[in-house]
């Protein structure tokens, strides 16, 4: 079996480099809004590649992370849709040096050390109180359901002509000190709102 070449100077696993490699194709046809991708992934397998890609992504304020091991969190509130997607996408993934971890809560006080936050559709009533209870706070906030970034979310997702699409409010996440990469916001739709 002939091995690869480490890229400079790294020595990547050959499974992990493999891993790395469908979820970035993956995730560039989601980009492009490709129908077949989203046929050949389930709905919330291609919402859990698209967090990984947004924790990745972001440029999170040194105070995010006390130590150098402290992990980026992705939580989620509310009912879990993903079952163990969510986990698997992440395991062994790391985001800035920093190892990704998953976490559940029912209540957002459960979630206030976290640095993305998952807002479950079972939680669309309380909006309003969930963005309210993380104002201020560096969490990038990503909700499952529309209007969840005009009423001060950062993200949500929708489903837009049978493709997993999301909308993202730049200002609202301004406001907690977080910065939507230009990536980001070129594969998103802008929407504007408190």
């Amino acid at each position: 079996m002939e091995r690869e070449a480490p890229i400079a100077g790294k020595t990547t696993p050959p499974k992990k480099r493999r891993r790395h490699h469908v979820l970035s194709v993956v995730l560039a046809l989601c980009l492009a809004g490709a129908p077949e991708a989203a046929r050949a992934a389930t709905e919330y397998e291609l919402k859990a590649i698209y967090l990984l890609n947004f924790a990745k992504s972001f440029d999170w304020p040194e105070t995010a992370f006390p130590k150098a091991t402290t992990p980026l969190v992705v939580g989620v509130l509310g009912n879990d849709p993903f079952g163990n997607t969510l986990t698997r996408v992440c395991r062994g993934e790391t985001a800035g040096g920093h190892a990704l971890q998953v976490r559940t809560a029912k209540t957002p006080a459960e979630l206030y050390d976290c640095h993305i936050v998952f807002v479950s559709k079972s939680e669309a009533s309380r909006t309003n109180s969930i963005v309210s209870n993380f104002s201020g706070r560096p969490i990038l906030l990503i909700g499952d359901f529309s209007p969840f970034a005009s009423k001060g979310g950062h993200l949500n997702f929708i489903l837009k002509s049978g493709s997993v699409r999301y909308e993202f409010n730049a200002h609202a996440a301004q406001r907690n000190g977080l910065r939507i990469p230009s990536r980001i916001q070129r594969s998103g739709i802008p929407v504007s709102g408190r």
